[in-house]
């Protein structure tokens, strides 16, 4: 343990095992990640302007504010400097380094040293959200991690000037990631709440002092949300980025049990061929496509056997509906 308490030490055991954790993406040609090739093909889009012959009759360009481009911003731009296969591992890299660095300064800003424990942090840095290819999402959390160790560092030192390059981070952090960013909003309150329960607890007003600063970080960001919300009026869909509309049903979701899953009619068109055994069933909160008594799953490439797991309450009620997939690999 002596040796950890030795920050040049320390630093040094942090930054082999982001090196070791990040070193088996570097020995493959393509990651074993579901999403890794539509990032890929997304990429490579936005490098080229989707102006190859190939491509430009199907694809076009057309940027919007929405709260999940980290991805689509940086390996484009990273593009130019390299192969873009080297720029889409640079990125999942430095998330990799992120999600391991940022708990050990996290530790070393509350302790005021890096120890042991940063080190089991490394063991998540290979987690769910990686493995899968939520990419946007994986570097924006570790992103989020570096803010909130800054975040405490500054504890005393939250000047103005401050303040306002916390709020362009977050803000940034937003066009990241929208749940990253909602993610680091409940840790600095967490962060905030708990220097007031225990003691020695500071007065009531610190604590609403405390709160005010962090949330004031947040306002553009918020301000985002509410008004830059992307929308193509020429589109096919009335489905727009609107939280606020349908606040109660995420809300009312979140809380309903599997029971509900037996009201939906079950004579859908389940008897799809396919190498999958079932599909745990992921839906948009605000479903309105809506015109069959059936389920029916329109596909180009394999199908399914069974649909099972959990359906959105509203979703639930023996109303003509209809699930349409596009296309399923």
């Amino acid at each position: 343990m002596t040796l950890f308490r030795r920050p040049g030490w320390a630093a040094v055991a942090i930054m082999l095992a982001a090196i070791l954790t990040a070193f088996p993406l570097w020995c493959v040609t393509s990651p074993a990640m579901p999403d890794y090739p539509a990032h890929l093909a997304t990429y490579y889009l936005l490098a080229t302007g989707a102006k190859a012959q190939a491509v430009a009759q199907f694809y076009r360009i057309e940027w919007a504010f929405i709260p999940n481009l980290a991805g689509e911003v940086l390996v484009p731009l990273l593009a130019k400097l390299m192969a873009l296969e080297a720029a889409t591992k640079l990125f999942i890299t430095a998330g990799i380094v992120m999600w391991v660095v940022g708990p050990a300064l996290i530790h070393r800003a509350l302790y005021g040293r890096i120890g042991a424990a940063p080190l089991i942090a490394a063991i998540f840095a290979y987690n769910a959200n990686l493995m899968w290819g939520f990419l946007n999402y994986y570097f924006a959390m570790g992103w989020g991690l570096l803010i909130f160790a800054a975040w405490i560092t500054m504890e005393n030192r939250r000047t103005p000037m401050r303040l306002a390059g916390f709020a362009l981070a977050v803000t940034i952090l937003y066009f990241c990631h929208l749940f990253a960013c909602a993610t680091l909003a409940l840790m600095m309150g967490s962060y905030e709440l708990g220097a007031w329960s225990f003691p020695p607890r500071p007065p009531l007003r610190q604590m609403w002092r405390r709160l005010g600063a962090a949330g004031i970080v947040f306002v553009p960001a918020a301000l985002a949300l509410l008004f830059l919300k992307p929308h193509n009026p020429d589109a096919d869909s009335d489905v727009t980025f609107n939280f606020m509309d349908t606040w109660l049903d995420r809300a009312t979701a979140a809380l309903q049990r599997t029971a509900f899953t037996r009201m939906i009619n079950h004579d859908a068109a389940h008897k799809l061929r396919g190498c999958s055994d079932e599909m745990c069933a992921v839906l948009p909160i605000a479903s309105r496509v809506v015109d069959q008594m059936n389920v029916g799953f329109v596909q180009k490439c394999r199908g399914l056997q069974r649909v099972a797991d959990r359906f959105p309450a509203h979703v639930m009620m023996r109303q003509p509906m209809q699930f349409r997939l596009h296309q399923w690999n």
